[in-house]
């Protein structure tokens, strides 16, 4: 039996974090620091899509134990990088998963989850399934690139994966959410669309 193909998302994500250094930064993107007021410091959290691992780190940090997805290899061994550097207590807190999130959500995790965070990704209909995931009163925070950069001429990645006006409310509500903060607009120099919301529907 042969090793299953390798999917084109692996090989493009694997590609660009091969670089020297961190393709994003060592520090978490700015929605983070902002909402922080408004996330949990205990409990579990699901970071979606996780990266060079700058979410998860900061997430630790807070007091939360994390487990973070991605389909980048080379992604999560930065990731684990990162988090070592951050001292053993933070690292010890990090459970890193190689998962491809375009075939669903990981059937190796589960919930409840007092957070979870999904940043930069997009692929309709993936919140809504992890929605159960999150315990009573679990926050969801969601941010990706936003239909506004063609709006407005911006520099911005292939439509397929720009949030469409009002589309994280949608997914908010779908997931059995009820929206805290919703925000469309530049951030940091980007356009994008972000969300806070709260699970009030019934858990895993």
């Amino acid at each position: 039996v042969g090793s299953p193909p390798v999917s084109a998302e692996r090989v493009k994500w694997d590609q660009r974090y091969s670089a020297p250094g961190w393709l994003m930064g060592r520090s978490p993107k700015a929605v983070l620091r902002s909402w922080s007021g408004d996330l949990p410091s205990s409990g579990r959290a699901l970071d979606l899509a996780c990266g060079e691992g700058q979410t998860a780190v900061f997430l630790a940090r807070r007091g939360l134990r994390v487990d973070g997805v991605d389909v980048s290899r080379v992604g999560l061994t930065k990731a684990r990088a990162l988090a070592d550097s951050a001292g053993a207590d933070i690292s010890s807190r990090i459970r890193l998963t190689d998962h491809d999130l375009g075939a669903g959500p990981p059937t190796s995790l589960s919930g409840p989850y007092a957070l979870v965070t999904c940043l930069h990704y997009r692929q309709v209909g993936l919140i809504a399934r992890i929605g159960s995931w999150l315990g009573p009163e679990g926050v969801l925070l969601v941010e990706r690139p936003s239909v506004l950069a063609l709006e407005l001429g911006l520099e911005a990645p292939p439509a397929r994966f720009l949030a469409e006006r009002g589309e994280l409310i949608e997914e908010a509500h779908a997931a059995g959410c009820r929206v805290l903060r919703h925000e469309e607009g530049i951030f940091e120099g980007r356009a994008v669309a972000r969300l806070l919301a709260v699970r009030t529907g019934p858990s895993q």
